[in-house]
């Protein structure tokens, strides 16, 4: 919390546990959702104390049923952080998540609870990025980092087919890490900026 207020962050969100990191180690999701929701409210008690009340975003945590982000909804509710009082709520444990027709029901389903609120969806893989992305108001994605990393790749965006061709540099010809990263977050935001477009 000092950090963010030191930097002058616009909005601070709320600690919760990855649960699709965590449950595959063995913690309950009925767990990890009381664990997500005490620690949020500890940072709105803080962030309430300290006067930034206003910037803090709930974040709602599930696993793998678009029920159990609304539960998280439904247990902070309880403790009296409900959409009303807060504008803008973040969406954890979509990142390592597979399906992408399973991040787009989650999606679906909280925006439908959520219809006047703004939504963030943290680290959302591409392929499901393009089908949610007229259903969020932010999101962030360390994709473009993913692949210059792991696999050396570029990432090279195709308006026409709206999506991403995978490439790679040729046998014996090294890029550095820095300069794949360059261009896959330029492409990255010209799919962001066309999406933007095809989805008005």
């Amino acid at each position: 919390m000092d950090l963010a207020i030191k930097v002058k962050a616009d909005l601070i969100a709320t600690l919760d546990l990855p649960l699709d990191l965590l449950v595959p180690k063995g913690l309950s999701v009925e767990e990890g959702l009381k664990r997500t929701v005490e620690l949020g409210i500890e940072v709105l008690s803080l962030a309430e104390s300290m006067d930034v009340l206003e910037r803090v975003v709930p974040v709602l945590q599930g696993y793998d049923d678009p029920s159990q982000w609304l539960e998280c909804l439904d247990l902070y509710k309880e403790h009296g952080v409900t959409p009303q009082k807060f504008a803008y709520w973040g969406l954890g444990s979509l990142c390592m998540m597979r399906s992408a027709r399973l991040v787009e029901r989650v999606v679906k389903e909280v925006r439908e609870v959520l219809r006047k609120n703004k939504v963030h969806v943290f680290g959302i893989g591409l392929n499901a990025l393009k089908r949610v992305y007229s259903l969020m108001d932010s999101y962030d994605t360390s994709a473009w980092v993913y692949w210059a990393k792991m696999d050396g790749a570029v990432l090279v965006w195709s308006s026409w087919r709206r999506g991403f061709i995978h490439m790679q540099a040729r046998d014996g010809k090294k890029y550095s890490t820095e300069d794949l990263m360059e261009v896959n977050l330029k492409n990255l935001l010209e799919m962001h900026e066309d999406l933007s477009l095809y989805s008005r």
